[in-house]
């Protein structure tokens, strides 16, 4: 029966092992959704694998979810006392915190976001998600988010280049994808439209020619004598004279005027354009200024709360230290330092509970065991 088990045990930590080196595989061609789903499989046939805990850390870490990376880490270091490459990894996290702070606003941005599309909101849900992707570039849920709006918008050729980034990160993202296959259709589609365009033969206009019997046969001609030829003349000049004072001068003073009056508008649309322009820009470096303000705020408090953070998630290392070590006691006068007043980080809690849970159950077997002692003296 005992060779049975650890039959079974060898065999489900060979699969483990197996879908880690798959997962391997396809980080190495930049396939990280393959190698994301490859991990979690590895991992729930053996939790205590953290060669997969690293990597699907470090996977994370690449496509700028900063905080499921930290747990994964987390975890990985607790199950093995020695981790060299979970220590690393959390290392250049602590010591970096200017990228921690930028992946931590770029989280919170991208779900004030998503409560703004919500609301239909959705000039200030694309503000904020531009936003992300200037602090944290490498957030492939913020891209294929912007792409789906600029599809639903049909603005098809700023969704494409969102998807080339997003491939660019993960080469078989699901969602990105599908968005990339949706908008070279509609983009192949009109540039076959404009070709066939241009490929239409141009229509010449064409001289119909009079038959014969329609030519039209001029009256006698009668030559003039030459008083009569230059009597002609005189009369010409002076009633072209005439035209010209009675119509053309008239005709060209108005329009000298109209086109005076329009260049006068003219120059009074440019003038407004340009006091709009400058009041646009007014309002855009006062809204800079207030988000250099709200970005230092932000910038103090993360501060503040990075060192809190660090400091709590020490104390919580240190028990579950303390606990695997099977000092039960000392990791729990560890453990009841720690202060969750401030801590909103799910991952964090999440972990925190697991730890509580454990802690309670070595709690309630040492009891079992007292009350065994005493009831058989």
């Amino acid at each position: 029966m005992i060779y049975k088990k650890e039959n079974i045990q060898r065999k489900l930590i060979k699969a483990s092992n197996y879908n880690y080196n798959t997962a391997l595989a396809k980080a190495e061609i930049k396939d990280l959704s393959g190698a994301i789903i490859c991990l979690k499989t590895a991992i729930n046939i053996n939790k205590y694998n953290t060669d997969a805990r690293n990597l699907l850390g470090l996977i994370y870490y690449e496509i700028g979810e900063c905080a499921d990376a930290l747990t994964q880490w987390v975890i990985s270091k607790n199950f093995e006392e020695y981790n060299p490459l979970a220590d690393k990894y959390l290392s250049i996290v602590q010591e970096n915190t200017s990228e921690l702070y930028d992946m931590s606003t770029a989280l919170k941005k991208y779900n004030q976001s998503l409560k703004y599309l919500k609301q239909g909101n959705d000039d200030l849900g694309i503000i904020q998600l531009k936003k992300i992707a200037a602090l944290n570039p490498k957030h492939v849920k913020t891209h294929n988010l912007l792409a789906l709006i600029y599809i639903r918008d049909e603005d098809y050729e700023k969704a494409r280049r969102e998807l080339i980034v997003s491939l660019g990160i993960d080469k078989c993202n699901t969602m990105a994808m599908k968005l990339m296959s949706e908008v070279k259709s509609v983009l192949g589609s009109k540039r076959k439209t404009v070709k066939a365009r241009r490929q239409e033969p141009e229509v010449k206009e064409t001289k119909v020619l009079l038959p014969s019997e329609d030519v039209i046969i001029p009256p006698a001609y009668k030559e003039n004598t030459g008083w009569q030829t230059i009597l002609q003349i005189l009369f010409g000049i002076g009633v072209g004279i005439g035209v010209s004072l009675l119509v053309i001068l008239p005709t060209n003073t108005r329009t000298l005027s109209e086109k005076n009056r329009l260049l006068i508008i003219d120059y009074n649309n440019k003038l407004a354009s340009k006091d709009i322009d400058i009041d646009s820009l007014k309002n855009k470096v006062a809204g800079l200024e207030e988000t250099k303000i709200e970005l230092e705020q932000d910038k103090i408090r993360l501060d503040s709360s990075v060192g809190e953070f660090t400091e709590q998630y020490n104390l919580l290392v240190n028990s579950l230290e303390q606990y695997i070590l099977n000092n039960p006691k000392e990791a729990y006068n560890i453990f009841i330092n720690i202060n969750m007043l401030n801590m909103t980080d799910e991952n964090f809690i999440r972990i925190h509970n697991w730890v509580t849970k454990l802690l309670r159950e070595q709690a309630q077997e040492a009891q079992v065991a007292r009350e065994a002692m005493e009831t058989a003296e």
